[in-house]
């Protein structure tokens, strides 16, 4: 399934890996700068990114923050694409315009050799792919407002109480086989105003810690992640929601 939007609702498309760490090879922070100066054609822009105030989600829950730097971040001259780089962590970060699926994975990959070249990482503890999303509806008060008009995914209430929710968040987990991931569905209401309703859909496929991928299997797992998302996107919305807001594409 190949998705194409005039209106594209993707804010952040991430994915990632951290490294299983050993006793006899401790993270080293001049790693970073090694790999800067082999990228830096590509991704110009140099920042350090601390703990407090994360303006780019991350591919996996981070462990105790680093006491001033938690990464550093090379990015792209038009500022859409975004690597970072910590303690057994590479990522790659695509804002909008997306790169789209193949180029977004395929960066990860090219950056991954320059990394394993210089850090000779022991294997993958970790990875994950994310796709975050917001959905914005126009409201009119004259007209009302259904969430069954635009979702198939809706918050269930008791018996007796008022339908009329504002705000809500849905989090859910599941786990898939071959190959083996949990995969985290977060759906809620945010931030909107007296005319738009707006909608965060976060979806992340993280590998299972008892088996993540191989290097050599690592691009095949990341495809597989990404097309679980694409379907689950899909499914997330009714026909008219993605023909009328989306804005759909077919070919």
């Amino acid at each position: 399934m190949a998705l194409r939007y005039q209106k594209p609702p993707l804010v952040e498309a991430l994915c990632g890996v951290r490294f299983a760490s050993t006793q006899e090879r401790s993270w080293d922070w001049a790693i970073p700068g090694m790999l800067y100066e082999r990228i830096r054609d590509r991704f110009p822009i140099r920042r350090e990114h601390h703990a407090i105030n994360i303006p780019v989600a991350t591919p996996v829950p981070m462990g105790a923050a680093a006491p001033s730097i938690e990464r550093l971040q090379f990015v792209s001259g038009d500022e859409n694409t975004v690597v970072q780089v910590g303690p057994d962590l590479l990522a790659v970060n695509s804002l909008r315009p997306h790169l789209g699926w193949a180029e977004l994975r395929d960066t990860l990959l090219d950056i991954l050799i320059v990394y394993r070249d210089i850090a000779s990482p022991s294997g993958i503890a970790t990875t994950a792919v994310r796709y975050i999303n917001r959905v914005e509806i126009p409201f009119l008060a004259e007209s009302g407002f259904t969430l069954e008009r635009y979702f198939n995914v809706l918050p269930g209430l008791p018996a007796g109480v008022p339908r009329m929710v504002t705000t809500f968040v849905i989090h859910t987990e599941v786990e898939y086989e071959a190959p083996a991931a949990i995969f985290r569905f977060l759906f809620g209401t945010t931030e909107s105003t007296a005319q738009i309703a707006a909608f965060t859909l976060d979806y992340e496929h993280v590998s299972q810690e008892s088996s993540p991928p191989t290097f050599d299997s690592l691009r095949g797992w990341l495809d597989a992640g990404h097309d679980r998302i694409e379907l689950a996107f899909y499914g997330s919305f009714t026909p008219m929601t993605h023909a009328e807001v989306f804005q759909e594409i077919r070919s």
